[in-house]
């Protein structure tokens, strides 16, 4: 006779996506009344589709901003930096903020047309293999091919904006920054993977080499010659954009930030650390007073977040719950959103070095969440600083 438990699983499992359905709709009723609510949802987000498509858009991107690039739709969130480079069969497409350290690039435009140059120079795999190795955090679309007719998508060195893509689209493929963007079943591209797609099917594969076979491209660079150099000039330009708060707690991760931060410091910087109020003498809270410490020591203002999850209804819950459909909102995600300024650069140091007795903070989760209402980038996103950590 088979278990109970086993009988009522498929029920459970059905109850669930219930529940989860009748939240979405929830959501999609509340999202026109609360404007608030529709410029905080998938913050920095992106829909691709074929021009053309007349399917039904997802209710939370219809307000969005379009853009049309040769064979293909963009739909952009409002915050989301767009920069196109080339013509004809050949464009280039970066979706948010890349930077070249090498050559100290922050314009995404410019840096756009170094990939169509390759490209038309020396071919699409040296002008991924230039892109593959950017710093920053973005999302190339490169249309390629005799007519324009393959399009190839690489995520950066940690895939810190995700890549969900599918082929079931009736019109072509469709590439979002997240699931619950794409309608029917999606898949995610990794970190250090790009897709294809084009008249011969669809191919998910390796990205090519930065270094065309140089096994340390940052080794022969004066700046990348100690991973902490190789992390300041990082830093550098990701606060071109502005003063940034940076994330820090008493791990090796954010102490080798700090430190790479102190060779240049930026003026109008300051430090942030989120903590649980209830929380009695932990890891966590020593993370706290050892950041501190840190940062008076360089002289970087140093502020603690206070971490309490969202009120049931608020605009917050809103604003995760139709982000973030299959996940509840955490303290630390509420803590950003509600107790600092919108529209800043905030640097974390999650993909850095993980100490065993600390959890490591999931690259991608940590920057979309403080994507609602900042721009989070991410120090240790470039290959040539994973490669010197031993990484990549």
């Amino acid at each position: 006779m088979t278990p109970l438990g086993d009988r009522l699983g498929p029920l459970v499992r059905v109850r669930e996506r219930a529940v989860q359905r009748a939240r979405r709709v929830r959501r999609e009723r509340l999202l026109p009344l609360r404007p608030e609510v529709v410029d905080a949802v998938h913050g920095h987000g992106y829909l691709v589709r074929p021009a053309g498509d007349d399917g039904r858009l997802p209710d939370v991107v219809r307000p969005w901003p379009q853009r049309r690039v040769g064979p293909l739709s963009l739909h952009l969130h409002p915050r989301t930096v767009c920069s196109v480079a080339g013509d004809g069969p050949l464009r280039a497409v970066l979706l948010g903020h890349p930077v070249d350290v090498d050559a100290g690039l922050t314009d995404g435009a410019e840096i756009a047309e170094r990939v169509v140059r390759d490209a038309r120079t020396h071919g699409d795999r040296q002008a991924l293999g230039y892109a593959a190795g950017l710093g920053g955090r973005w999302t190339l679309l490169l249309l390629h091919g005799p007519d324009g007719g393959h399009l190839t998508v690489l995520p950066d060195a940690l895939a810190s904006q995700p890549v969900q893509w599918t082929t079931d689209h009736p019109g072509g493929p469709v590439v979002a920054s997240a699931a619950s963007l794409v309608a029917g079943r999606s898949s995610r591209l990794g970190a250090g993977q790009q897709v294809g797609f084009g008249p011969g099917g669809t191919l998910v594969r390796p990205a090519p080499d930065p270094g065309d076979g140089d096994p340390d491209p940052a080794g022969t660079d004066a700046a990348g010659a100690d991973l902490v150099g190789r992390l300041s000039e990082h830093l550098r330009l990701l606060a071109s954009w502005g003063p940034p708060v940076l994330t820090v707690d008493g791990g090796t991760a954010s102490r080798l930030v700090l430190e790479a931060f102190a060779r240049d410091p930026v003026a109008g910087a300051r430090a942030i650390t989120c903590v649980t109020p209830e929380q009695g003498p932990s890891p966590e809270v020593d993370g706290m007073f050892a950041a501190s410490r840190s940062c008076f020591e360089i002289g970087l203002p140093h502020r603690v977040l206070r971490a309490r999850p969202p009120a049931r209804g608020s605009a917050f819950e809103l604003i995760h719950g139709t982000t973030f459909p299959d996940a509840d909102p955490g303290g630390t995600a509420y803590a950003l959103w509600s107790q600092l300024p919108h529209d800043l650069v905030h640097l974390h140091p999650a993909g850095g070095p993980v100490d065993p007795d600390r959890p490591a903070p999931e690259p991608v989760r940590v920057a979309q969440e403080g994507d609602l209402s900042h721009r989070v980038l991410l120090p240790y996103n470039e290959r040539a600083i994973l490669r010197l950590l031993g990484r990549r």
